[in-house]
């Protein structure tokens, strides 16, 4: 048995209800994932890869909330290689919907939502052609939010209810859509209702729904889901693929929230709707590979405060086995920079094959968690934020600080000019920010012993 320094854990692993005598499957997404054009090498790779399928691109990634439909012409090569492949190649794999969309999209448009309907349709006939499980729903959007109340109601006046009527009405034709091409499919949502948990978590007692969702960051979204959710045929599978387990850092978290997601969130959603998400709605749980692995050297990620490579993977391996533990149908391993499919490790494959052995031990596993000095550091984390200010009313387009820590400790919206770090306790740096053609009002901030959090640090932004 390896000698390490650990914290051993001996934890209960919940059965699933629906699928008592039935282990999830593991997929993967990331920004690796292949598209379509590329689909060789990952029908070669799939059999001797950890994973059971994956997410995957179209060419045009699947952003389909448009003002326009896509020339059909842009689908034609690819669905002639999808309609080439022999059945089950793919595996347990999905095609990917982006809500990434035009910034001059109307809910309230007949001509933009026929558009969107038909980019969907086309999606979902891929998806049919290729032998996919299904769609693969990533609700978040890149750019303008679809989803705040705002993007309707800024346009459309109305009250919430009205909006939620409308709401539903758009996710039941999505759905039915769908289904026209591509009938009992999986939809595997990366964020269903576990989207509003956060939300809903940080407000006061009490307050309304109407409330809660006008004001929330993604206050649509949950009228459209269930209307997704009441259109789906009985054979039709839903999942939550529950994305805020990213950050989550015990196997309690992820059985908390896969009670959370069944049994307390269908509340936001239209009345007559609840019955259908408690039969249909099943829960997804992810690994954020990133996060445990460090790949961006950064203490905004868990992965910063270990140890070492062997500390990162033992980490991983217990992320791994904590979330097929505790989901019905579908885990899922998301990597960014710390990308599996373009530069495959030997030693993250045994780690994520190890968690998925200590996940089918069950009903109980002996899995390794990350060392007790490992989680108070990573509690005891400190921030760091403020703002830059222009003088004459511009920002340069990018700001960053000087190439050191800070750089990968702090972040910048370029769209609200305010910037936040995450530090480590105790810890003396230097902040220099840096951009062309400007001067900084101060040069930088020297941070001595950082013992809290330090908020509405500011900056001038001058011309030289």
């Amino acid at each position: 048995m390896r000698q390490l320094l650990w914290f051993s854990l001996w934890l209960v692993i919940s059965a699933s209800k629906s699928n008592a005598d039935s282990k999830p499957d593991l997929i993967y997404y990331g920004w690796d994932s292949p598209e379509i054009s590329s689909l060789a090498q990952f029908i070669t790779t799939l059999p001797t890869s950890p994973f059971a399928g994956a997410g995957i691109f179209t060419k045009a990634h699947g952003k389909v909330f448009r003002t326009m439909v896509f020339p059909t012409v842009e689908y034609q090569d690819e669905m002639l290689q999808l309609s080439q492949l022999k059945p089950g190649v793919l595996g347990h794999s999905y095609l990917v919907i982006n809500t990434t969309t035009d910034a001059e999209f109307d809910w309230l448009s007949d001509m933009h939502w026929q558009a969107t309907l038909k980019n969907t349709a086309m999606l979902a006939r891929l998806a049919k052609a290729g032998g996919f499980s299904g769609i693969l729903f990533d609700m978040e959007p890149y750019g303008f939010n679809l989803w705040k109340m705002s993007a309707l109601t800024d346009k459309h006046p109305m009250a919430y209810a009205q909006a939620q009527i409308l709401m539903e009405n758009r996710g039941k034709s999505m759905m039915q859509t769908i289904e026209a091409e591509f009938p009992h499919p999986q939809m595997f949502f990366l964020w269903g209702l576990s989207a509003e948990q956060d939300w809903t978590a940080s407000l006061p007692a009490l307050t309304p729904t109407t409330i809660a969702m006008s004001q929330g960051p993604s206050g649509l979204w949950p009228a459209f889901f269930g209307g997704m959710v009441k259109a789906a045929s009985a054979n039709t599978r839903i999942i939550d693929g529950n994305e805020r387990s990213y950050y989550f850092s015990a196997n309690q978290d992820y059985a908390d929230a896969r009670g959370h997601i069944v049994d307390d969130l269908a509340y936001l959603l239209p009345e007559d709707t609840r019955s259908a998400y408690a039969e249909k709605v099943e829960v997804g749980q992810a690994v954020y590979a990133d996060y445990l692995l460090n790949s961006s050297d950064t203490p905004r990620q868990f992965g910063y405060f270990l140890a070492n490579e062997d500390e990162r993977l033992h980490a991983l391996e217990s992320h791994v086995a904590y979330a097929m533990a505790n989901a019905q149908s579908i885990a899922w391993y998301y990597a960014e920079k710390s990308g599996w499919w373009s530069n495959p490790s030997n030693k993250v494959t045994d780690a994520i094959n190890r968690g998925k052995r200590a996940a089918n031990l069950g009903p109980t596993a002996a899995l390794i968690a990350a060392s007790p000095q490992a989680m108070e550091k990573w509690a005891k984390r400190r921030t760091i934020s403020g703002k830059f200010i222009a003088t004459d009313g511009i920002l340069p387009p990018e700001i960053h600080f000087a190439p050191d820590l800070a750089h990968r400790a702090c972040s910048i919206d370029a769209s609200t000019s305010n910037y936040f770090c995450v530090l480590p306790d105790g810890i003396s740096i230097t902040l220099k920010p840096q951009a062309a053609n400007v001067m900084f009002d101060p040069a930088q901030k020297e941070i001595t012993d950082l013992g809290g959090n330090l908020h509405g640090l500011n900056w001038t932004v001058q011309k030289p």
